[in-house]
């Protein structure tokens, strides 16, 4: 399936895959290793707008 926010093929090996429109990659939510490399940037993201607020305290 592929729609205009994410691009969902498991039976696509690839993980980055490219954009239908315009430049860049971006991950194919169809393979499991996508899920993880999303979940870490998302805890990334978060931990470091914590540790960011947290010193402003």
């Amino acid at each position: 399936m592929n729609n205009l926010l994410i691009y969902f093929n498991p039976d696509d090996p690839a993980i980055f895959v490219d954009k239908t429109s315009g430049l860049g990659q971006t991950l194919n939510f169809g393979h499991p290793v996508s899920w993880v490399i999303a979940g870490v940037t998302l805890v990334l993201v978060i931990l470091l707008v914590i540790k960011k607020y947290r010193k402003k305290s």
